[in-house]
């Protein structure tokens, strides 16, 4: 029933029964018209916003939109360019910065418009950026969905009704959609085998709760998978996953007090840990802070590695770590966007990319002897 509207209303602009500017039928005339449901109307309005046919305004509708299909002159309001829109929890120089980057430029290429909206990790506030920005005439969406144990329900509405939709960073398991991500498990082992080719055996793992969030989730199994490929079981005592001072829209003092009070309880409880492995830069900073708090030396007795790096520090100068392709992550999600777009519903592929492995000066021979409490 789509196709049928969609091709009921392109064969009216194009015979010029509704001309350049005109504003169409509202969605509740459509679905009186077809004897339809107001998702079967968007979608047909969302393959004419598609192959810019028409352009649609918030609070104002539905417009024929200027070139080959629409003619004659724009209405007033009508948007020049068509727009993509992405919605990230937060960026920064760690992780984050570049691929928004990378996006834009990929999208002025293409010539979209980015539309660029950030819900800083609350899955309501997600919620409602989808839901506002689904009305807005947009050609599709690049989500990076925030950490969680729930899924966004806007945003499985919206992949169910067949919107063109890629999942960037972190995957929905279960959910049919395009995914473009770095290959964490293949990472992970890229900075984990260096630290047993050193002789580190008691390694510490430690991140922001993994529940539902695919990337942790990855790096742990990945990292637990290091140790039974060597016929060892890693010990969870020297886990510690609940770091929160590193989750957008929680990094107040209070909270980063209390992370830096509970990982150096942590290094204290458990001496013989020689290195950590963190799931991200931010968590890595974090740990060094805490073993300077009870006297251990990085990486002299302490070796620290992590995922991804500032670019305001040079190659190799702090960290060991791997680090994402961020450039590559951007262009690829606006690239399989406007493969999605083109191919339909039925095209949802996953793409991960690896990262490069960057050695800094945070790694070391552990000493003979263990440390004392």
């Amino acid at each position: 029933m789509y196709r049928t509207i969609y091709r009921d209303l392109l064969r009216k602009i194009r015979s010029g029964e509704f001309r350049c500017g005109d504003r169409l039928p509202t969605e509740k005339q459509l679905c009186e018209a077809f004897a339809v449901s107001r998702i079967t109307v968007r979608h047909a309005m969302e393959m004419l916003v598609r192959d810019g046919a028409v352009t649609r305004i918030k609070g104002k509708g539905t417009f024929v939109a200027p070139g080959p299909v629409g003619r004659e002159v724009p209405g007033p309001n009508a948007p020049a360019r068509r727009q993509i829109g992405l919605v990230i929890p937060n960026f920064s120089d760690a992780f984050g910065a570049k691929m928004l980057k990378s996006i834009e430029h990929a999208c002025a290429q293409k010539g979209y418009d980015l539309v660029l909206r950030i819900s800083w990790g609350d899955l309501e506030n997600e919620c409602a950026i989808i839901d506002d920005l689904r009305d807005c005439g947009l050609a599709g969406l690049i989500v990076q969905p925030v950490n969680g144990p729930r899924y966004n329900a806007s945003l499985l509405r919206l992949i169910l009704s067949e919107f063109p939709v890629v999942v960037l960073d972190r995957r929905m398991p279960g959910v049919e959609a395009c995914f473009v991500g770095t290959d964490n498990e293949a990472s992970t082992r890229r900075i984990v085998q260096p630290l047993f080719a050193r002789g580190h055996e008691n390694i510490a793992f430690v991140s922001p709760p993994p529940l539902q969030t695919s990337t942790l989730e990855e790096r742990l199994h990945a990292f637990r998978a290091c140790f039974y490929e060597r016929n060892r079981v890693p010990d969870e005592s020297y886990f510690f996953t609940n770091v929160r001072a590193t989750l957008p829209g929680q990094d107040r003092e209070e909270i980063l007090r209390e992370d830096l009070q509970n990982l150096a309880q942590h290094l204290r409880a458990h001496p013989e840990i020689t290195a950590v492995f963190a799931s991200e830069y931010n968590v890595a900073w974090l740990v060094r802070c805490a073993a300077e708090a009870v006297g251990l030396r990085v990486p002299e007795d302490l070796s620290i590695v992590c995922f991804d790096m500032p670019t305001r520090f040079a190659q190799g100068d702090e960290f060991t770590h791997v680090q994402q392709d961020e450039e590559g992550l951007g262009q690829k999600a606006v690239d399989l966007l406007l493969q999605r777009i083109a191919d339909g519903p039925e095209f949802h592929p996953s793409i991960l990319l690896p990262a490069a492995f960057i050695p800094g000066r945070s790694t070391a021979m552990p000493k003979a002897t263990t440390r004392t409490a």
